[in-house]
């Protein structure tokens, strides 16, 4: 059952003004948030009391900094502290890039020498198995002319010196047939070899084409990654110099200090 004192405030209530409708005790810190989204603070003509009309949710937004300035210096040092990390994060996955490529070049500068080793050795195979093949050519080349000569020495032994001219005929023809068998031998044995280098060089050249192709890209993704670890970021120069000395007056001196200590 409403009381006296209900009816009476009741009734207050209905005296607002500006779409007033409540009555309410508030203290210093709620009324400083009805000042600051907007309320009026006037009093009301028909009660005599405390009115703050014309407040909007959009006169809100300043409120935080008209209740405590601290609030919008606490979001500055939160979106600084974020830019912070996510900087030295980019950082970091920059130097960790940097670093792979740079091992990659040295692998690759690796396998360049192996290929020259490759190279070498494969010359010097060549290069054996074309002196042998002379040698065989000539101890072939020696055995027929030997072979010869006997065959030719056999039938000036037992026929009449009228035949001396067919005699000599065939040995003329013998020696040529020799000295053909060995030029040919000769030539095929040397376009082998030439065939055999010929590859030799073309897989080195290949694989050092390979192997360069290979650096630019790695040398392309160093060049790119080191913009990034060089790139600025809010609070990189001061955080170098804390991380380095631990403390904020070193800090607070980061560039120059740092500077001379080739931090950065």
């Amino acid at each position: 059952m409403a009381t006296m004192a209900d009816n009476h405030l009741s009734s207050l209530a209905k005296k607002g003004i500006g779409g007033d409708t409540e009555l309410a005790h508030i203290n210093k810190e709620e009324k400083q948030v009805l000042l600051a989204m907007g309320g009026s603070g006037t009093i009301n003509p028909n009660t005599g009391l405390k009115q703050y009309a014309g407040g909007t949710l959009a006169a809100a937004a300043g409120m935080a900094t008209t209740l405590n300035p601290y609030i919008a210096a606490a979001g500055l040092a939160l979106t600084a502290a974020s830019m912070f990390t996510g900087g030295k994060e980019k950082e970091r996955a920059a130097r960790a890039k940097i670093k792979e490529a740079e091992a990659g070049i040295r692998e690759l500068d690796r396998a360049g020498e192996a290929a020259g080793q490759a190279l070498i050795a494969g010359r010097n195979q060549v290069d054996e198995e074309f002196r042998l093949g002379t040698t065989s050519i000539a101890g072939d080349t020696e055995a027929a002319s030997k072979k010869a000569k006997a065959s030719i020495d056999n039938v000036t032994e037992n026929v009449d010196m009228s035949y001396s001219g067919t005699i000599q005929h065939q040995e003329s023809e013998m020696t040529s047939d020799i000295q053909r068998k060995n030029r040919e031998s000769t030539q095929g044995l040397i376009a082998k070899t030439g065939a055999k280098m010929g590859a030799l060089i073309g897989e080195h050249e290949a694989e050092m084409s390979r192997i360069k192709a290979e650096k630019e890209k790695l040398q392309s993704v160093i060049d790119l990654n080191k913009k990034q670890e060089k790139s600025w970021y809010l609070g990189k120069y001061i955080g170098k110099a804390y991380e380095k000395t631990g403390t904020v007056g070193a800090a607070s001196l980061s560039y120059v200090y740092g500077k001379d200590k080739g931090w950065f």
